[in-house]
């Protein structure tokens, strides 16, 4: 069913200038372009998306990465890893 993403491979090798590269991710639906992110060695320290159901898959193929609800709400004392 397209909403199970496959399981998360093995990240790429970090950078060995500068370490890795965090994003946070807006409107984050199930995740998709998140998982390619992923695969590419980015490392997410939040997700932000309103619909509980998308949460719950975020939630799944990321765990321990925060799942904020509502974008309105993010600023700098609020969003994690800023």
């Amino acid at each position: 069913m397209l909403y199970r993403l496959v399981p998360l491979l093995p990240r790429a090798a970090a950078r060995t200038e500068g370490g890795s590269v965090n994003v946070g991710s807006l409107f984050s639906g199930i995740g998709g372009m998140d998982y390619g992110l992923a695969r590419a060695g980015l490392q997410h320290v939040f997700f932000c998306e309103s619909d509980p159901w998308r949460r719950s898959v975020l939630a799944h193929h990321f765990p321990g990465v925060p799942i904020l609800s509502d974008v309105r709400a993010l600023g700098v004392e609020s969003t994690p890893g800023a």
